[in-house]
């Protein structure tokens, strides 16, 4: 499933769960967003146990801002109706330098307040995670 649209990457700090902090960011913005793994089948409730044991340790999966959106998607694809309904996140190590990154990149389909409040909310949560492993 792809939804082509724009690349954002964004650097997270390596060694922590980067879709934990992906997905608690979505359920700040959607709290009835769905998530999916790139490789399942099956969309799941961001409140289900199962994103929080099991979905944070992707490294590639597509939220969605609701379960309507969810279903738009699996019927029909990629529409203007369902613009910006669907994150597609990639999360791999950053070659470096600089090293001990994670590139994250956030495909949307266009660049609108919804997804540049994600995208603060992304940063925030990355430079959180980076500010409370230095203190450590």
């Amino acid at each position: 499933m792809s939804i082509g649209g724009i690349d954002r990457v964004l650097f997270a700090p390596a060694g922590v769960s980067v879709a934990d902090a992906i997905l608690q960011v979505c359920r700040d913005l959607w709290p009835k967003c769905i998530f999916q793994d790139s490789d399942g089948a099956i969309g799941h409730e961001i409140d289900d146990p199962w994103v929080w044991m099991h979905g944070t340790a992707s490294d590639e999966f597509f939220v969605f801002t609701d379960r309507t959106a969810y279903e738009m998607w699996n019927e029909f694809g990629a529409s203007q109706e369902n613009s910006n309904s669907m994150l597609h996140f990639i999360v791999r190590p950053h070659p470096g330098p600089p090293y001990g990154l994670f590139e994250v990149t956030v495909v949307v389909d266009q660049w609108d307040e919804s997804m540049r409040a994600l995208d603060d909310g992304l940063q925030n949560a990355f430079q959180a995670i980076y500010h409370v492993r230095s203190a450590a």
